[in-house]
């Protein structure tokens, strides 16, 4: 009975069971899958361009008025209607009141590693350059009155400052296009002739001037612009190392040596750039040239050897065309140039360059919209900064696609590296990896590189009586790509290690068909060598460069360019500012054939896509408008302003293998956009000419609000940021922020 009894009461218990489960299980399946993930957030009553139609035509794709987010993601896109009914008891629902919703911009070509370390040393009071004083004068028609003009000026700093033992005298030359220098690159020639006998300024000039202190002179051979640079007086000379009074008083300017829209003042005024023009008081000082010629005295090239032993060596591998440019004191290539700067200046450790990173977000980035960009990382500090970043917070400012540059910095240099690239193989990965933060492959700054000195070869001749000129002097294409292992140097060798181990090349300067074409030599040469190099995996790998300013549209090059799956991106503001004398002046209106034709590239079927990004930059792909005089070139390689807009947001998101995850607003992919003052799509209400005027009212990364502007609406502005409405910085002691590491 007993045991009877026992059953009876297990059986009653399973039967209750079963009658509440079964109900569960019923109703379970019944409710929506909207329902069992609440959205986060719902944004509804706007306009929102998806872009998920990816072809090169002028079709945005769908536009819908609401859109859920979820985890980050965008869980469903539709009409109002629809998507208010995902609402759950904790969903937030913005009301965007008609607000035109965009992807955010992907920027392809940002340098913002040098804006955010720049950002640190100001934050942590660092030195932001080589320590010292900087001099900008015009040269002047001929090199003894240039000359004269230098020692002139270097005279009176000396007489109205102590220079230090361990500070700089640096004196810019800047050209005068009235005094007969047809290019930027054309002042360079002073210093650099190929042969040291044809050069008119040299280093026994320089020693002449000043054998006791640490003296270079650079020519600016790359960007140079005068637009917005903010300077404040530093100081007043009113006269001269005679002691007689000065005509025109002199005056010390401090100034930013940024692009405009990076500017930032100086840390400590008298370690940081300043101006000078003794001809003129008060001289605007333009933006520093990134590509330029140093030329160091004997005094200031030992100091520098002390820091940097093996300078001699770099400084003749890679001296492209120059002869003895060690024992001239000479240094030409961009990584040359940087690594120079990097063994004088003060470095952030990783937690102050983390804050700088944050710090330019705010002031620089998110202002236009960007919401990931693609870089090189010179230093380690760098690296470990970002992935200090992410490890702390779980997130970044922005997503950040990453190329190793490291075989150019006296950190590591080129024979670690080397070595590194052979060992280890290609351990390039895509935002799959890790949505924040993810390597690209291998770059190089300055190779190709060069504005106004292209590598063109056999593409683009000269005009009559210029060829040797340009085709032997002014033209640049880097060694290692040419085959030339007599001038080839640690740093060319680096880079042939990474192609032939199957690294994938990424922000390679290739300003230049033939560039294009000797660079596609290369990579076959290696694919002959490593049988892992298939058709299919040099496709897949999606090898691109920078910039791309003079292109043009050789059937030969764009053959290879579609033929290895190459991505072109192309800088059209930086083309037609800066690219135009030199064509005028060197080739020709033929030259204006290679100036950036980004139709015809597309329409050839080559993998284009803008090498920065901002409305400015949108905007100049639709109008061909030089943005500082606003005259139009090359009007036939216009685009529409959707297919624009897409080479600003999902072929970027290719070039970066984020393609999946970001560059439109599609279901599953993360919430990165937005929002912006006037409908991007009603011509009426923007015309071509008035897209750079399209502002930004806020900025949203994975779901979350990054940044709004104040004009923005307040229910705009009452959003929760994620980093809150101001940056703020948080100094933890565990980091030791006050140290320079």
């Amino acid at each position: 009975m007993k045991r009877r009894g026992l059953w009876c009461v297990v059986f009653v218990v399973m039967g209750v069971a079963l009658m509440t489960v079964a109900p569960s299980v019923k109703v379970t399946a019944q409710v929506p899958d909207a329902v069992l993930a609440w959205p986060d957030i719902l944004y509804v009553n706007g306009r929102i361009v998806t872009f998920d139609n990816t072809k090169m035509n002028d079709n945005p794709g769908s536009i819908v008025e609401a859109m859920a987010v979820r985890n980050e993601k965008i869980l469903a896109l539709g009409s109002r209607g629809e998507i208010i009914k995902m609402k759950g008891p904790k969903t937030k629902v913005v009301d965007l009141k008609g607000a035109n919703v965009l992807p955010g911009l992907i920027d392809s070509h940002n340098h913002i590693q040098v804006r955010a370390g720049v950002r640190a040393t100001q934050i942590f009071k660092l030195s932001t350059t080589t320590p010292g004083y900087y001099v900008r004068i015009k040269v002047e028609r001929t090199p003894e009155e240039t000359l004269a003009k230098i020692k002139k000026a270097v005279d009176q700093l000396r007489a109205a400052v102590k220079v230090g033992k361990d500070d700089w005298i640096s004196v810019e030359l800047k050209r005068d296009k009235k005094k007969g220098y047809p290019s930027i690159a054309s002042v360079s020639f002073l210093m650099d002739a190929k042969d040291p006998k044809d050069a008119k300024i040299t280093q026994r000039h320089l020693d002449e001037m000043v054998p006791d202190r640490m003296f270079v002179v650079h020519s600016a051979a790359g960007i140079q612009r005068l637009r917005r640079i903010k300077m404040n007086q530093w100081f007043r000379i009113d006269r001269g190392p005679d002691g007689k009074p000065i005509k025109k008083p002199l005056f010390m300017i401090k100034f930013s040596w940024l692009p405009w829209q990076y500017r930032t003042p100086p840390a400590r005024p008298i370690q940081s750039a300043m101006a000078l023009d003794h001809e003129r008081g008060i001289i605007a000082a333009d933006t520093p040239a990134s590509h330029r010629i140093n030329l160091l005295n004997s005094y200031g090239y030992q100091r520098t050897k002390a820091l940097w032993p093996d300078i001699d060596g770099s400084l003749t591998k890679d001296a492209r065309s120059m002869k003895d440019a060690a024992k001239r004191g000479l240094m030409k290539s961009s990584p040359l140039r940087h690594e120079f700067m990097e063994v004088w200046k003060s470095k952030p450790t990783p937690a102050q360059f983390a804050e700088g990173v944050k710090s330019t977000a705010f002031d620089i980035i998110w202002k236009l919209g960007v919401t990931q960009i693609s870089t090189r990382l010179d230093e380690p500090f760098e690296v470990a900064g970002f992935y200090n970043l992410w490890r702390e917070e779980k997130r970044l400012p922005y997503r950040l696609g990453w190329h190793y540059e490291q075989h150019a910095m006296p950190a590591i240099g080129p024979a670690v590296s080397r070595s590194l690239y052979t060992t280890i193989g290609n351990q390039s990965v895509g935002a799959d990896y890790n949505p924040w933060t993810w390597l690209l492959g291998v770059g190089s700054e300055g190779d190709g590189d060069s504005v106004t000195r292209a590598c063109l070869g056999p593409d683009l001749p000269a005009l009559p009586g210029k060829e040797k000129y340009v085709k032997e002097e002014l033209e640049r294409c880097p060694p290692w790509v040419r085959g030339d292992k007599k001038n080839m140097g640690p740093l060319g060798e680096s880079m042939l290690k990474a192609l032939d181990t199957g690294w994938r090349m990424v922000g390679l300067h290739g300003i230049g068909s033939h560039m294009i074409r000797l660079f596609v030599h290369r990579l076959e040469d290696a694919m002959k060598k490593n049988p892992d190099l298939t058709l299919e995996r040099v496709r897949a790998a999606r090898h691109g460069f920078s910039h791309g300013t003079m292109m043009g549209k050789v059937p030969e090059v764009m053959a290879m360019a579609r033929k290895y799956n190459l991505y072109l991106p192309v800088d059209v503001a930086r083309s037609i500012r800066d690219e135009t004398e030199a064509i005028d002046a060197f080739y020709g209106p033929e030259g204006y054939e290679f100036q950036a034709p980004i139709a015809s590239m597309i329409d050839a079927g080559v993998k284009v896509l803008a090498d920065d990004a901002s409305f400015e930059d949108v905007g100049v792909f639709v109008t061909r408008n030089n943005p500082d005089t606003g005259k139009t070139m090359q009007p036939k390689e216009r685009v529409d302003r959707v297919t624009s807009y897409k080479l600003h947001t999902i072929v970027p998101a290719e070039f970066n293998f984020s393609e999946t995850l970001t560059g439109s607003l599609e279901v599953g992919k993360f919430a990165d956009f937005i929002v912006i003052d006037r409908d991007f799509l009603d011509t009426k209400a923007v015309p071509d000419d008035k897209i750079g005027d399209i502002k930004v009212l806020m900025t949203v990364i994975s779901g979350a609000v990054v940044w709004t502007h104040d004009d923005a609406p307040e229910a705009l502005k009452k959003l929760p940021h994620v980093y809150g409405r101001q940056y703020k910085l948080h100094r933890k002691a565990k980091y030791a922020l006050g140290s320079t590491g």
